[in-house]
């Protein structure tokens, strides 16, 4: 089995990466196990001045958008007509979910995309 993420490789590019001044920084990983969205959320709070923007590709994908986003992950994808990306949650899902968890109010809609 491959690594799941370089993250010393990550976390020495992070100097540089703050010199650019990023709006958010994201990152996609597949994610196989729960150990490893504990590793992203490890990662997101070691570096809490570090805009994040984490999310899980594959069979934890949709349980990982949730998660980072309530713990404060800058941008989330969800499809409309069909995934763009192995285990893309729909917006509705998400939407659902959301609501459940107080993220967004219950009578509130998503942002658009712009």
């Amino acid at each position: 089995m491959s690594e799941f993420i370089d993250l010393d490789k990550l976390i020495a590019s992070l100097p540089d990466i703050k010199l650019l001044d990023p709006d958010f920084l994201k990152v996609a990983v597949r994610i196989e196990n729960l150990r490893q969205l504990k590793q992203l959320t490890e990662l997101f709070f070691s570096y809490p001045k570090i805009p994040w923007s984490l999310m899980g590709i594959g069979e934890f994908s949709h349980l990982s958008r949730i998660v980072l986003s309530a713990l404060g992950s800058r941008l989330v994808y969800g499809y409309i007509d069909k995934p763009a990306a192995l285990g893309q949650p729909s917006v509705l899902d998400l939407k659902e979910n959301f609501q459940r968890l107080g993220i967004i109010a219950k009578n509130q809609s998503l942002p658009q995309a712009l």
